[in-house]
Parts: structure tokens; C-alpha cells; sequence
């Protein structure tokens, strides 16, 4: 139930690390303002060897290969998952984007590409239909340019919290979502540095028939839910940093609400 688009920011790092942990090597060594093409090609191959590979419950890497000056990921993810980020072509190719995108790759990948005059492409297909659902392209000179404007301070990595609050027009768009057997994310919105989430429980028993029992195990059950957000984990110290508490409202299927519950910085910190 955590901000999708959250999830797929952080989840680019673990491509280039699966792509080019070997390839820094011989970077590193190279004198060359451009490494050579066959070498890419050894370590691309490479990464093709570990693939197709599971990122987290909704998002899988199947294919990644070289054409012209661009590295091409392939990858497919739940619609559901596509439908509540709201991402677009247009979005996700703005420069705040891409920004965000490059905040997750350290300096030294960042320097590789573009000592190596090379771009990246990810493009999203959906794991049911196998539909084209949206592409982010960085082209050799977009990746310097926006590498450059992030660097002398133009462009900015957005907080987690402003990443949510541009996105929540366009999740509410796509809600109600079903988010498992029962469970719909009705709503969500930002407010101070909370993050709400309204979810319905599509049951018969009604708010006052939940017992204190019940009540404990939805509270362990969100607890549970943000330990395997890798997103969340990975990315706990912005969060505790900013001061963001997560606050799931359940309510029955009449809208009567069943309880609240608010995970601060403190339970943060422990995940």
C-alpha cells in the first residue's frame, strides 16, 4: 500500500547494479573517453545470464540488451500496480523524473555512462496482457544534461513527501484498487506529513462487530506489509528524516470506520 512510483524509483538501482558490477572494472581502468562497444556487449550478455529476476511482488526485469548508444531494459509489472502509480510517458520522461530516476545510481555508474557516451532505456510492458504500458528514455545527452543541471543545483531531488503529494491526482483517478482478496484502496491524500491511506474491508461483519484481536492483527498486518516494502526499508532513513508517518484508516463495507493505524518514525526505525 505504499506509494508505488516510490517503489519503482528505488528498484533502478538494483539494474545497474545487476548490469555493471563487473563492467566499473574495466571503466575504471580505460584512459578512453569511450569504452569500447565490445566490452559492454561482454558484461550486457552477462547480465542477460541472471534474467528473467523478480524486483519485489510486482515488477520483473526480463531482458536488457545494447542498441546503438542505449542499454534497453525490458520489463514487466502488475497493471494494478501501473494503474495506482498514474506514471505516463509524459511523466515519467519529465526532467524531475529522470532526476529522480539518477538520484538512485551513485556518482561513479553516472560517470561510467557518461564517459562511455551511453544512454538508458526502461520500457514497461504489463505481466498479464504483455501491453506496452509506458517508456522512460534517457538519451546519451538528456543524461548529461540533466546530470549537469542536478549537479550545479537547476534540478533537485524531490522528498519522498513531494514525490507523493504531485503524484495523489492522478492515483485517486485510478481508485477504487483492489490490493487482495477483499481489501480496496478507496482513497489516499497527503496531509502535514502524514500519508493516509482508506482502505475498505469488503465483509460482511460490520465495525463494531472488530474486536481488540482483530484490531491487533490489522496493526501487525501493516507493520508486516511495510518490512517487505523493500522501497520502505531501503529508503527508511528519508522518511524518519522527513518525519512522515504512515496512517492506514480501515472501514467496513458500509464506510463505517473499523480503526486507524499511524506508523511514525519511531516503528520506522525499527523495520
Amino acid at each position: 500500500m505504499v506509494l508505488q512510483n516510490i517503489f519503482i524509483l528505488q528498484y533502478m538501482k538494483k539494474l545497474f547494479t545487476l548490469s555493471f558490477a563487473m563492467l566499473a572494472i574495466f571503466l575504471s581502468l580505460s584512459s578512453c573517453s569511450k569504452v569500447k562497444r565490445e566490452i559492454i556487449v561482454k558484461q550486457v550478455a552477462a547480465a542477460k545470464s541472471h534474467l528473467p529476476q523478480k524486483v519485489g511482488a510486482a515488477i520483473e526485469i526480463v531482458d536488457v540488451n545494447i542498441k546503438g548508444d542505449m542499454v534497453e531494459y525490458v520489463v514487466k509489472m502488475s497493471e494494478d500496480m501501473w494503474r495506482i502509480s498514474g506514471v505516463t510517458n509524459k511523466t515519467a520522461n519529465s526532467d524531475r523524473y529522470i532526476a529522480n530516476v539518477l538520484s538512485t545510481i551513485d556518482d561513479f555508474t553516472i560517470s561510467n555512462y557518461i564517459g562511455s557516451d551511453m544512454g538508458i532505456k526502461y520500457t514497461y510492458y504489463s505481466d498479464e496482457t504483455s501491453k506496452k504500458l509506458f517508456e522512460i528514455e534517457i538519451s546519451p545527452s538528456r543524461l548529461k544534461e540533466i546530470h549537469k543541471k542536478m549537479k550545479n543545483g537547476e534540478i533537485e531531488e524531490a522528498s519522498i513527501l513531494e514525490t507523493i503529494q504531485q503524484e495523489i491526482v492522478q492515483i485517486k483517478s485510478n481508485l477504487p484498487a483492489p490490493l487482495g482478496e477483499d481489501l480496496w484502496m478507496t482513497d489516499i491524500y497527503v496531509k502535514g506529513n502524514r500519508i493516509y491511506y482508506v482502505v475498505k474491508i469488503d465483509d460482511e461483519k460490520g465495525a463494531s462487530e472488530f474486536t481488540k484481536v482483530d484490531i491487533g492483527l490489522i496493526r501487525e498486518g501493516c507493520l508486516k506489509g511495510l518490512r517487505g516494502e523493500q522501497s520502505v526499508v531501503s529508503q527508511k532513513k528519508k522518511f524518519i528524516e522527513e518525519k512522515i508517518h504512515f496512517v492506514y484508516i480501515y472501514n467496513d463495507g458500509e464506510g463505517k470506520e473499523i480503526c486507524r493505524v499511524d506508523i511514525g518514525p519511531d516503528e520506522l526505525a525499527k523495520l
